[in-house]
């Protein structure tokens, strides 16, 4: 369902904890990111405004997140102008 130009698969959070709690034994100590970390995003539910026109979504990835902002522009979502509030570690 998803259309990406990029190779993707769903993955679970448990199967994520998993893979953290294997590497956690592998590379024991404290690491901002360890070495063979899976990568992942992942994508909340989605807000819309009243109109339909407007939309909050929040995206995180292992080391970073955001809310980001878009809207509807001529049939197309686009990222709104402005700036989205996100983290970085």
């Amino acid at each position: 369902m998803l259309l990406l130009d990029v190779p993707y698969r769903l993955i679970s959070q448990a199967e994520i904890e998993a893979d953290d709690a294997r590497l956690a034994l592998k590379y024991p100590g404290i690491w901002q990111r360890r070495p063979e970390s899976m990568d992942f995003v992942a994508v909340s539910a989605v807000g819309f405004n009243v109109e339909g026109t407007k939309a909050l979504v929040y995206v995180r990835a292992r080391d970073s997140g955001t809310v980001r902002p878009m809207e509807l522009l001529d049939g197309q979502w686009v990222h709104a102008k402005g700036r989205g509030c996100g983290w970085i570690a």
